[in-house]
């Protein structure tokens, strides 16, 4: 069976966006896409009930030392619904003169490799920064002056916040500045985890600390001043509601071939995780 070009190559790049995104390892909540046209997405979360005093109820019609009856009363469990409507719809569109792809030699016109830099320079990179952009705006944000002096001492203190928001200690994620990380690296009281890998660090993964998954990310994907966002995995959810990714040769309309695509996107924290959140500014 023929697979057509378009089809295998949107695989490629959903594979490509699961590996190389810096931000992926942060965005595992799960969320249902609403029908229609609406670009919408909806979360559903169990509302809770307060602890009350169990009482003994006597029986109807009893006294005294009646026969009692169970103390239950019960009260209706309801639920929250959370929608969120993609902000991000982008695309782009190229062409390459059939005589240009023929005889470029060193394939830089060649429609695959088009993709390729379109996808590992644009695309990825847009969806990183705005899926940083969409924790700080849930996040409750500390402003503080670091130095190599007390640059672990303060991330510290966000872990610590973190754990009174009873957040869980396995699955915790931090995206850290390149310039904040380097004050880290340089406080002698902190130690990189030693199973930190090559590879590791070619993906921006600098092991754990105290359990916390360390992903350094440039100063350029992050808002204004923010040095660290501590998150946790389970906390927000970064859905597409479409990713479609197409190449070819016209038809009749050119000469030539054709690379075009299209994202419909957004990120969000679930409104109860939003304490999972923890931003540190610079002051």
């Amino acid at each position: 069976m023929a697979i057509n070009l378009p089809q295998a190559y949107s695989k490629i790049l959903d594979k490509g966006y699961t590996l190389k995104s810096l931000t992926a390892p942060a965005f595992k909540g799960k969320y249902e896409v609403v029908g229609g046209t609406t670009k919408s997405f909806k979360v559903f979360s169990t509302d809770s009930q307060e602890l009350r005093d169990y009482t003994t109820r006597k029986a109807p019609g009893t006294s005294g030392g009646g026969v009692g009856s169970f103390g239950y009363e019960y009260k209706a469990v309801g639920n929250s619904e959370q929608i969120i409507t993609a902000s991000g719809d982008k695309y782009f569109a190229g062409s390459i003169d059939l005589a240009d792809a023929k005889f470029s030699r060193d394939g830089s016109l060649d429609a695959s490799e088009f993709m390729r830099v379109q996808m590992e320079e644009v695309i990825i990179p847009t969806l990183d920064k705005h899926n940083l952009n969409a924790l700080v705006e849930a996040g409750k944000v500390t402003t503080k002056a670091t130095t190599k002096a007390n640059a672990y001492e303060t991330f510290t203190d966000l872990m610590v916040a973190q754990t009174n928001a009873l957040v869980p200690t396995t699955g915790r994620v931090a995206f850290v500045s390149a310039t904040e990380f380097a004050k880290l690296r340089l406080d002698q009281n902190f130690t990189p985890a030693s199973e930190m890998t090559a590879q590791s660090r070619r993906s921006g993964n600098y092991g754990r600390i105290d359990g916390c998954l360390i992903i350094e990310v440039p100063d350029s994907y992050l808002p204004t001043n923010v040095q660290i966002i501590l998150t946790h995995e389970m906390a927000a959810a970064a859905p597409k509601h479409l990713a479609d990714y197409n190449q070819g040769k016209f038809k009749e309309s050119a000469s030539g071939y054709y690379v075009n695509g299209r994202v419909v996107y957004d990120a969000f924290v679930f409104d109860k995780k939003k304490p999972a959140v923890q931003v540190l500014k610079k002051a």
